[in-house]
C-alpha cells in the first residue's frame, strides 16, 4: 500500500509546484490607494509581536495566551473598523430569516432563493435564531459570535500544526500566523457561512488526525463535526473523499482498521445531513433536500466554464436558469449541452482558460474577506483597497514562498498528506463550478500549514549546511 501512497505524492507535489509558479506572480497585482499604511503597520506589529511571543521564554501555556490575546484584539480592531451589514446573497438569507420568524416560508420553497440554494438553508435559521434572540442587536450578536468561532478555529490550527509536525513549537507558530492572517481577521466583520463553517471543518480533522491513537469514538466525533461542518457550508464531501484517500493511501495500520474508521465516519456523516435535511422537510421549512434545489448542480458549473466571464458570474448564464427555473430537468439538459459545447474546444484553449481561472480563485490575500466586510457596510473608519490590498497580497506571497519550498522536502510528515489531498480536492472542486476567492476561504488555513512545513525545511537544510561545514572546518 506504499506505492500507490507514493506515486500520488509525488504527483499532488508536482502539480502544486506548478501552479505555485503560476499564482505567485499572479499575486503582484494591488492597488496603493486607501488604508495602505495602516493596515500594513497593523500587521507588521501583529506579526513582530507573534514572533517575538513564539522566541520568548516563556512556557508554553503562556505563549498560548498571549497570542490568543493579540488574535482577539486583532479581530476587535477590523470590527471597530468596519461597521458590516448583510449584503447580496446574504441580504437575501438575512430577510428570509425574517420572514421564516413570521411564518412565511415562502423563500425556501418554489424557485424562491433558498429553494434554489437550499443549502444555505441552516444559515437562514442560525440567522432566524439571532434576530429572535437579540432583536435590534442581531447584528451585532452575529459579530460577536464571528470574533468567537475565529478564535476557535485559531486554537484548532495550532492544535492540528501540532500533532502534524509532533512539536509544540509548531503548534506556536500556527497561532502566530493566524494572529493577523488576513482572511482569518477579515471575515469576522462579514455574515458568510464560511466562518461559522470553519470551526467545524477544523475539528473534523483535528480529531481524523487522532485516529491511530485514540479511542473508537474518534471516527464518530470526527463525522459529526464534519456534518455541522456541511450544513453552514456545504463542500465538506471534498474533505470526507480526502479522509477515505488517506486511510487508503497513507495510513499504514491494518486494513479492517483503516475500513472499520472510513466506514464510521461515512455513515455518522451521511446520517447527520439525511436526518436534519428530512426534518426540515417534515416541519415544512423547506421544500427540498438540502443537497438538491431547485437548480441542478450543472447549472453552477455552467457558470464555472463560461469563458467571457472566467468562470465567474453571468448574466448570461443567471438569465437562462431563471427562465428555465420551472422546469429543472429541461434546464439541466440545456446547461449540460452547452457545458460540452465550451469545454468541447482546442486543448491550448481550454488550458489557458483553466490557468486563469486557477489564478484568479487563489490569488486574492486575504480571500476577498475586505471586500465582503466593506459591501454593504454601515461604516467604512479605514477603507481598504480592493480588490487588492498590498499589505494583504505581501503577506499572502510570504506565505506561498515557504509553501512552495516546502513541497521539495524529500520526507514529509504523514499528516502533511492529508493536506496535500486536501488542498488538491478543493482546488479541482473550484476549477470546475462557479469562480469566486471566497470559496477558498474555507481552506485558507492550510496555506499556513504549508508554509509552516517549508520553514522546517529551510531550517533543516540550513543546520544541515552548518554541520557539513563543521566537520570540514575539523
Amino acid at each position: 500500500m506504499k506505492q500507490p501512497g507514493r506515486y500520488a505524492r509525488f504527483g499532488m507535489r508536482i502539480a502544486l509546484l506548478l501552479l505555485l509558479a503560476l499564482l505567485i506572480p499572479g499575486c503582484f497585482a494591488f492597488d496603493i490607494t486607501t488604508g495602505a499604511w495602516q493596515i500594513t503597520a497593523v500587521l507588521v506589529l501583529g506579526m513582530g509581536l507573534g514572533i517575538w511571543i513564539v522566541l520568548a521564554p516563556f512556557s508554553s501555556k503562556k505563549k498560548r495566551i498571549f497570542l490568543l490575546l493579540v488574535a482577539l484584539l486583532a479581530r476587535l480592531l477590523w470590527n471597530w473598523n468596519v461597521t458590516p451589514f448583510p449584503a447580496d446573497d446574504y441580504k437575501t438569507i438575512y430577510d428570509a430569516a425574517g420572514a421564516l420568524l413570521l411564518g412565511d416560508v415562502t423563500p425556501f420553497w418554489g424557485t424562491h432563493y433558498l429553494a434554489r440554494f437550499p443549502h444555505l438553508t441552516v444559515m437562514a435559521l442560525y440567522m432566524a435564531a439571532m434576530r429572535f434572540s437579540f432583536g435590534a442587536y442581531a447584528i451585532i450578536a452575529m459579530r460577536v459570535v464571528n470574533i468567537l468561532a475565529s478564535m476557535i478555529s485559531v486554537c484548532l490550527m495550532g492544535n492540528i500544526a501540532e500533532k502534524i509536525f509532533g512539536s509544540t513549537r509548531a503548534g506556536h507558530m500556527a497561532l502566530a500566523v493566524a494572529v493577523v492572517f488576513p482572511p482569518m481577521v477579515t471575515y469576522t466583520a462579514t455574515f458568510c457561512s464560511e466562518t461559522l463553517a470553519m470551526p467545524f471543518y477544523l475539528a473534523g480533522v483535528s480529531l481524523f488526525l487522532d485516529l491511530p491513537r485514540k479511542t473508537r469514538k474518534i471516527p464518530l466525533l470526527c463525522g459529526f463535526f464534519l456534518a455541522f461542518g456541511y450544513l453552514f457550508r456545504s463542500v465538506a464531501t471534498v474533505t470526507l473523499v480526502a479522509f477515505l484517500l488517506f486511510l487508503l493511501l497513507f495510513d499504514g495500520r491494518k486494513i479492517r482498521q483503516r475500513l472499520a474508521d472510513g466506514v464510521t465516519i461515512t455513515v455518522c456523516y451521511t446520517t447527520v445531513i439525511v436526518l436534519v435535511s428530512t426534518a426540515l422537510q417534515l416541519s415544512g421549512i423547506t421544500q427540498y433536500p438540502l443537497w438538491s434545489g431547485a437548480e441542478p448542480n450543472s447549472a453552477n458549473v455552467l457558470k464555472g466554464v463560461n469563458p467571457s466571464s472566467g468562470g465567474r458570474w453571468n448574466v448570461q448564464d443567471a438569465a437562462l436558469i431563471q427562465q428555465n427555473l420551472t422546469d429543472t430537468d429541461r434546464l439541466d439538459e440545456l446547461c449540460r449541452q452547452k457545458i460540452r459545447a465550451r469545454v468541447d474546444v482546442p486543448l491550448h484553449d481550454l488550458m489557458a482558460f483553466y490557468r486563469n481561472k486557477f489564478i484568479h480563485q487563489w490569488r486574492s490575500g486575504d480571500f476577498a474577506g475586505a471586500y465582503w466586510s466593506q459591501t454593504g457596510a454601515l461604516r467604512v473608519k479605514i477603507p481598504v483597497s480592493l480588490p487588492f490590498c498590498p499589505a494583504f497580497q505581501v503577506f499572502y506571497v510570504m506565505l506561498l514562498l515557504p509553501f512552495a519550498i516546502g513541497l521539495c522536502r524529500r520526507r514529509i510528515p504523514n499528516g502533511m498528506n492529508l493536506c496535500l489531498l486536501l488542498l488538491c480536492g478543493y482546488g479541482t472542486l473550484y476549477l470546475i463550478t462557479e469562480m469566486q476567492p471566497r470559496y477558498g476561504y474555507i481552506v485558507c488555513w492550510l496555506f499556513v500549514l504549508f508554509a509552516i512545513n517549508g520553514i522546517y525545511t529551510v531550517a533543516n537544510g540550513a543546520k544541515l549546511l552548518y554541520n557539513k561545514t563543521i566537520m570540514r572546518k575539523r
